[in-house]
């Protein structure tokens, strides 16, 4: 999922929750059988909750930034 607008940061975010969410099933037969292959509804809400709080930061880092440099002119 490389992308040449995210930073190697948010790439990296993104290409967890891309691997977590490729892997999520609802079947319960398939996560005791495949124990450590899929993922299940509540670690893929959790990655979710854990790449919007990241990103969040990160965003919110980058505008107090253009911000402080928009002032320092």
């Amino acid at each position: 999922m490389k992308s040449a607008f995210l930073t190697p940061t948010e790439d990296k975010l993104f290409a967890e929750l891309d691997t977590v969410a490729g892997r999520f099933t609802d079947i319960e037969e398939d996560l005791i059988k495949y124990s450590g292959a899929y993922f299940s509804e509540p670690e893929l809400k959790s990655k979710v909750m854990d790449v919007k709080k990241n990103y969040k930061k990160m965003v919110t880092g980058k505008a107090i930034q253009l911000l402080y440099k928009k002032e320092m002119r």
